[in-house]
């Protein structure tokens, strides 16, 4: 996919860097939420909220020489199915939040988000917060025995050099 904002490739970069994370988890072949992986992507979340606010801040900038400059992202990498319900509905959302990203209108400027693609961006992350903190806190692990596992493990992540 071709885009033209270099703040949102770099952004997307990261999501996609979190989603892996997130399919190579240790909770991702279970039913239950680790608390080590809920703080990786509690810290994913908050990196993602950082990154943006410092592009947002960051001034727009006059790029008549190489604007409009073509980003070419290639595609993401088909994951494994993830066991783990909790981490499927984040990876589903980190999904449509990278989608949204690259096929706004803020893809089209070479730099920034303009104000309702910030704002829709942060609709998906609190989302994301809030269904960590309100559902999978109040009710997780769920005793699963007849339907899980139903999916092959997701694998080791990337080891060694």
């Amino acid at each position: 996919m071709k885009i033209f904002n270099h703040d949102i490739a770099s952004l997307v970069r990261r999501l996609r860097r979190f989603k892996e994370e997130v399919v190579y988890s240790v909770s991702s072949g279970i039913s239950e939420m680790g608390e080590h992986d809920l703080a990786r992507i509690n810290s994913y979340l908050v990196a993602a909220k950082s990154f943006k606010a410092w592009m947002v801040a960051q001034p727009i900038l006059d790029l008549p020489e190489t604007s409009p400059m073509e980003i070419e992202l290639a595609s993401m990498p088909e994951l494994s199915t993830i066991e783990n319900d909790d981490l499927a509905l984040i990876h589903n959302l980190m999904n449509l939040t990278e989608q949204e990203l690259l096929s706004s209108q803020s893809a089209r400027r070479s730099t920034g988000l303009i104000s309702h693609d910030s704002a829709r961006f942060d609709s998906y992350i609190i989302k994301m917060e809030n269904f960590l903190v309100n559902y999978v806190a109040a009710n997780a692990p769920l005793d699963l025995p007849e339907s899980s596992p139903s999916f092959a493990v997701s694998g080791q992540g990337r080891t060694g050099v």
